[in-house]
């Protein structure tokens, strides 16, 4: 059984929230949001352009993340700690929003 983080393949029980808390960084860099929208809609231009991505899941995921623009330049996105980092908050904010590949949204992979 993994344990649903970055990290979670690597343990059998979730930790103490205190501990999940401590190793956010949300709270610092929620500022970057606009930029990590900006490079996530970079990426999923390249995944459409070479073809990694259908033109159907690239515009999918583009509107979502234009979608998350306009929430983030209103004021009405919402950050979690137990999702780390910014870019991992609006990875699951986006997946709320389209679902591909069985809930996966590849074009964001921080490994890649």
């Amino acid at each position: 059984m993994s344990i649903d983080t970055a990290w979670g393949g690597r343990f059998q029980a979730a930790g103490s929230q205190w501990v999940d808390e401590f190793g956010a960084s949300i709270n610092f860099d929620q500022l970057m949001a606009a930029e990590d929208l900006a490079g996530s809609l970079a990426h999923v231009k390249m995944l459409g352009d070479t073809g990694i991505l259908t033109a159907a899941e690239a515009d999918q995921i583009t509107a979502g993340l234009h979608t998350l623009q306009t929430e983030l330049n209103a004021g009405q996105l919402t950050f979690d700690a137990t999702h780390e980092d910014i870019h991992m908050n609006l990875e699951a904010l986006l997946t709320e929003k389209n679902r591909l590949r069985g809930g996966q949204t590849s074009y964001c992979s921080e490994s890649e």
